[in-house]
């Protein structure tokens, strides 16, 4: 038997049958001691995962694809409460790629843009309503870059009647909202 089973050989010699025989007739008891053990020892075994995870970045990530196939649904409702929860940072992804997609410069923060709406007062550049969208001045259409000093608030009707025109030339914005 010890030559037929050499690693159950091994932890038979160092005491390690106990546990696993342990675990396989016991499972619901096992799951029971895991589950008190992790709640006392959770810091140090927070510690363990997260070196864990750092020594076994392909393994970590060929899990986690599996993980991902396996539960479509808890996938999709984690990304939807994440753009819930940071609309900013969605907001600056998207400014990313579009960007990217136009093959023109990008280099706007989330702080640049919170900072360049405060400056226009949180509503629209064009005609004062509420701050729905970002508009480019020099549309990336037409090789604007994704910068802060090209980027204003603007409302949703505003930036839609704008499209990719150029501000001045192609477009001028409408009188003042009157419910403003």
């Amino acid at each position: 038997w010890l030559a037929a089973h050499p690693a159950r050989a091994k932890d038979y010699r160092r005491g390690k049958w106990k546990r696993w025989y342990a675990h396989e007739a016991n499972a619901e008891k096992h799951r029971a001691w895991a589950k008190t053990y992790y709640h006392s020892n959770k810091e140090a075994q927070k510690a363990k995962r997260a070196a864990w995870r750092e020594a076994n970045p392909e393994k970590r990530a060929a899990l986690n694809a599996v993980w991902k196939k396996a539960n479509p649904e808890k996938v999709k409702a984690l990304h939807a409460a994440w753009r819930k929860k940071n609309p900013d940072k969605l907001r600056i992804y998207r400014h990313k790629r579009r960007a990217q997609k136009a093959k023109v410069t990008s280099s706007i923060t989330e702080k640049q843009l919170t900072a360049r709406a405060a400056m226009f007062g949180n509503r629209c550049a064009y005609c004062g309503g509420p701050y729905e969208t970002d508009d480019h001045v020099k549309p990336l259409a037409k090789g604007g870059a994704n910068v802060a000093a090209n980027i204003r608030p603007c409302c949703k009707r505003c930036n839609s009647s704008k499209k990719d025109k150029l501000l001045g030339k192609e477009w001028t914005p409408p009188a003042t909202n009157a419910l403003v």
